[in-house]
């Protein structure tokens, strides 16, 4: 197999930044770092209870020193950043905390014990046994008295054991004169900060703030554990390091909700608004601010631009998440790519398995990470796929005629199955080809009016081709490609290392996996988007090319060293023009200098001693003309409207893939409801369901449909309340306008120029949103009412403005009444139903009736005419019947 395998490239010799860092200053930094950071060497961190806590990689204090040295936000960008947010926090509150700790003690000692004049003395819990006393202050400079609660009776403890007492609201168990208040006994977050026992909460300071989900984090610190080299003491995380959260005011509060005074250490926001309002509330740059979730903070710039002129901010990001990245980067953080070799910084080979384990391995594979493709040859399905991509090349990208993008669809769906077929059951695979080119040869008569003369005959060829090359393929037991992927593989007795097989769909997932249990392979077979991101394997077998974007992000996880490509001519062409434009795009590199400013290692000052590098170029890895019809589509099913039939009533509408056989068509300014926060989130705190159009959606939300597939929700819900006949009288009213909206004109630009003429100054985007969108209301502002009223004509509709804005406020009362009860209602229910909801389309009964729960997996961001009766809606592919389900 040797002379078909191909090594494409590899990746650190792709990676386009201007020359990899020297060891010298690999050196430097990592000495610096550990000076200033001592407890990075003495910290032990773990976060599985079958493991023992292990020293924290260099790159942690990398982070920790970034906070330390820079004004200006930063965002790292790493293979893999789960875990390091709560390391990074753990490391620069003990450390910040140790250096504070002098001076806290001078100032709790003082001030905090003392009640104010007319105040009842201060209740104080005395660690390690817990017994409470009144605080009774000092009677001599070496003394201090503790008066038992409710008795004239007290006792004395010499001025170092202030550290022990914590204000308290409890009044038991009371303590007495002669009671044993125990011995301090070592404590880890004591150990580390130089107080022997028990660190007293009271006088704890906030030194960081996370923007992440606090359910999450909570979870992270009853499963971490910590402990101090070379002493025998050791915790989970949340029980040594007393941690917090953010309210919607920004206020600080523990966990622990019995804590009387004192701050958590770290505290933690869901909402980036939260976040905003605490920075802009502390003194500036006395907040580390550690970003878990940039996504979230890039789709509120606003809140943003308040965190980063206040406090000193680093943003961590997966190498996947570049667009939210480059959002940022427009506002003017600065950006740094680590390199492999910056992530592993002073971790040897071997190095212990610890909380940034993941993280570890996969810049050990995205160093040595190589992409190679295995060679298969079939000349005629070769020359059909020269042929079909040089008519799409063809096809303007302005050409939004349904019947073309479905006729293309269809035939690189064609070309691909053949491309994934391995051998046997030639006449079933052989039918079904035949099927789906009848099909296309009727697309193709239907679209010939939307395609230059030229290609249509170009596109009878490729038909016939496609058919000559099914017909080759399935009298073969074993076609080349199904050749290809046993050489890779080799024989189950001599490759025991672990490998797994990638395919493009579910359905040539199931059908690979039998083929392979036909050929004796127990080899685990992933789609292509499913593919596990914290396993390793030996190697990745992609059956045929999956599409630019989502071999990007296969490519992206690091869950290999070697990325191995089943490919004929065609898709090794597409292999080296990924490669070609992920060089393009691949970010500049910082250079050893503004990386030591930001590092605090030399002087400068950031961001006016060099400038900032140019952003990438625009074109990116997925700009290629026949990525429009790679990615298959979900059909809908039999009886009803298709994208590709005759439209009677067109509407524009982006298609939104969801894991399983679930789609939809959403329309502009149609909004869904987001349950992140319920499924993966804050299930208990979670304040309401937000609702989020589809330019604010994003791979991996999870939304809601009604059990219909229709999308409203809200609306079923008031149907419920209220009744089906009193809405729709309600509705009827407040959308009165819509009637004398399209009396104006016949499309959107038309209605645009004579609304123009009455002052209407919104954007054609807008109007286009009121016309499409079956679902909307009323416009946001009444005088776009009268504006539409005076362009129409229509007086009447001026007369009974004032009804139409009494039905949009009760309908919006309702609207509210029934977001609360969504609210409790997911409170309740989708806890339960945690194991099931991630693995796809899930049907969840919230009482007032059935919901289905998806998650994204694909958004298009182009618009496709699709008929006005599939919009908005839940749609099943035809290839997976769905028993029971409407759509």
């Amino acid at each position: 197999m040797d002379e078909l395998v191909r090594k494409e490239f590899s990746l650190s010799e792709s990676l386009q930044q201007p020359v990899a860092p020297q060891a010298s200053f690999l050196e430097e930094a990592q000495a610096a770092i550990e000076s200033r950071l001592p407890l990075l060497k003495r910290l032990l961190l773990s976060n599985r209870a079958d493991i023992a806590p292990v020293r924290l990689p260099a790159v942690t204090g990398l982070v920790a020193a970034i906070l330390d040295s820079t004004d200006r936000p930063c965002c790292l960008v790493v293979p893999d950043h789960q875990g390091m947010a709560l390391a990074v926090s753990t490391l620069v509150s003990v450390s910040r905390l140790a250096r504070d700790v002098p001076e806290i003690l001078r100032a709790y000692a003082s001030v905090s014990l003392q009640a104010r004049p007319g105040e009842k003395p201060v209740r104080v819990l005395v660690h390690p046994s817990g017994l409470v006393y009144e605080y009774a202050g000092f009677f001599s400079a070496e003394h201090f008295r503790l008066k038992v609660v409710d008795r004239n009776e007290w006792c004395s403890l010499p001025v170092h054991q202030v550290a022990r007492l914590e204000r308290t609201l409890k009044k038991r168990p009371k303590g007495y004169g002669n009671s044993d208040l125990g011995r301090p006994q070592p404590t880890v977050l004591g150990t580390l900060v130089g107080i022997p026992g028990t660190v007293n909460r009271n006088f704890l300071r906030n030194y960081v703030a996370v923007l992440s989900t606090k359910k999450h984090l909570k979870d992270c610190l009853q499963a971490w554990t910590i402990a101090v080299e070379g002493h025998a003491v050791a915790g989970t995380l949340g029980e040594e390091i007393p941690c917090g959260e953010l309210d919607e005011d920004g206020g600080l509060s523990f966990f622990d909700k019995y804590i009387a005074s004192g701050e958590p250490l770290v505290a933690v926001a869901s909402s980036p608004d939260d976040l905003a309002a605490f920075c802009a509330a502390r003194v500036q740059l006395s907040v580390a601010v550690i970003v878990d979730d940039v996504e979230r903070l890039a789709r509120n710039l606003q809140a943003y631009d308040t965190i980063a002129d206040r406090q000193r901010v680093v943003l961590l990001a997966d190498d996947s998440q570049h667009e939210a990245v480059g959002f940022l980067r427009d506002r003017g953080c600065t950006v740094w790519h680590l390199s492999p070799e910056e992530v592993l910084m002073g971790s040897g080979p071997g190095a212990a398995a610890g909380p940034l384990n993941v993280l570890l391995t996969k810049a050990s594979n995205m160093r040595d990470l190589v992409v190679a493709s295995s060679a298969c040859a079939c000349d005629v399905l070769d020359e059909a796929a020269a042929d079909l991509v040089a008519a799409a090349r063809a096809i303007p990208a302005d050409n939004g005629n349904a019947t073309v993008r479905y006729l293309f669809r269809r035939l690189f769906g064609i070309l691909m199955l053949c491309a994934e077929h391995l051998g046997s059951e030639g006449d079933s695979f052989l039918g079904e080809i035949r099927k789906r080119l009848n099909d296309a040869r009727s697309l193709l008569k239907r679209a010939e009016i939307w395609i230059a003369p030229e290609i249509v005959p170009e596109i009878d060829t490729v038909i016939t081709r496609l058919d000559c090359a099914a017909e080759e393929l399935s009298v073969n037991p074993i076609t080349p490609k199904g050749q290809a992927l046993l050489d890779c593989l080799g024989h189950p007795e001599t490759s025991p290392l672990p490998a797994a097989v990638v395919t493009r769909s579910e359905a040539r997932r199931d059908a690979v996996q039998k083929w392979l249990a036909g050929q004796g392979r127990r080899i685990p077979v992933y789609r292509v988007n499913e593919v596990p991101g914290n396993s390793q394997f030996e190697q990745l077998v992609v059956v045929s090319w999956p599409s630019a974007r989502r071999f990007d992000r296969l490519l992206r996880l690091y869950a290999t060293q070697r990325l191995q490509v089943l490919a004929y001519s065609f898709e090794r062409m597409w292999l080296r023009d990924y490669k070609k434009r992920y060089d393009q795009a691949a970010p500049a590199g910082l250079s050893t200098r503004k990386k030591s400013i930001l590092l605090g290692l030399h002087q400068g000052v950031d961001g006016v001693d060099e400038p900032l590098p140019p952003a990438p170029p625009s074109t990116g890895p997925f700009d290629l003309p026949e990525e429009r019809f790679l990615i298959r589509r979900k059909a809908v099913a039999a009886g009803v409207a298709a994208a590709g039939n005759v439209l009677d009533e067109p509407i524009e509408a982006h298609y939104v893939d969801f894991a399983g056989p679930t789609f939809a068509y959403l329309t502009e300014g149609h909004e869904l409801p987001v349950v992140n926060d319920y499924v993966i989130g804050e299930h208990g705190a979670a304040g309401k369901v937000l609702f989020r159009p589809i330019g604010e959606l994003k791979v991996g939300d999870f939304v809601l449909f009604r059990g219909t597939g229709d999308s409203d929700i809200i609306r079923f819900m008031v149907e419920d309340e209220i009744g089906a006949d009193a809405y729709q009288k309600l509705r009827a009213t407040a959308t009165r306008w819509k009637s004398a909206l399209q009396r104006i004109g016949g499309d959107a630009p038309e209605v645009w120029e004579k609304l123009r003429q009455f002052g209407f100054s919104r954007h054609i985007q807008t109007v286009r949103a009121w016309l499409c969108n079956p679902h909307m209301i009323a416009p946001k502002n009444l005088d776009d009412i009268r504006t539409i009223a005076r362009a129409s004509g229509d007086q009447d509709l001026l007369d009974v403005l004032p009804r139409i804005e009494q039905a949009i406020s009760e309908i919006n009362g309702h609207h509210i009444k029934a977001g609360k009860r969504l609210t409790s209602e997911l409170l309740r229910e989708l806890p339960r139903r945690l194991d099931v909801i991630a693995s796809g389309e899930t049907e969840v009964d919230l009482g007032f009736g059935k919901v289905w729960v998806v998650r994204i997996e694909e958004i298009d961001g182009g618009l496709t005419p699709v008929n006005y009766t599939i919009v908005n809606r839940l749609l099943w592919d035809a290839e997976y019947a769905v028993q029971g389900v409407a759509g």
